[in-house]
């Protein structure tokens, strides 16, 4: 059995961008953070739309940096 989170099909793919239309910006945090994960090209589009995070309540929240690590795997070389 993998393990969770290794589901890489597109029908995952879609389910996270659709909890990008949440009210919960939890969910919204979610959905972006599991696009950074797949290294979707959708990732800069998906945080922009999770909203600015409350820095006491998120500043443990690895969800939060998923932009940032993203950014560092698809910076181009060079």
């Amino acid at each position: 059995m993998p393990p969770p989170g290794a589901d890489r099909s597109a029908e995952i793919t879609e389910a996270l961008v659709r909890l990008l239309d949440a009210e919960d910006q939890d969910v919204r945090l979610s959905g972006a953070y599991g696009l950074a994960l797949r290294d979707d090209p959708r990732t800069v589009e998906a945080y922009a739309r999770v909203g600015r995070l409350d820095r006491t309540e998120y500043e443990h929240d690895h969800r939060a940096d998923g932009l940032w690590r993203w950014k560092l795997r698809n910076a181009p070389s060079g």
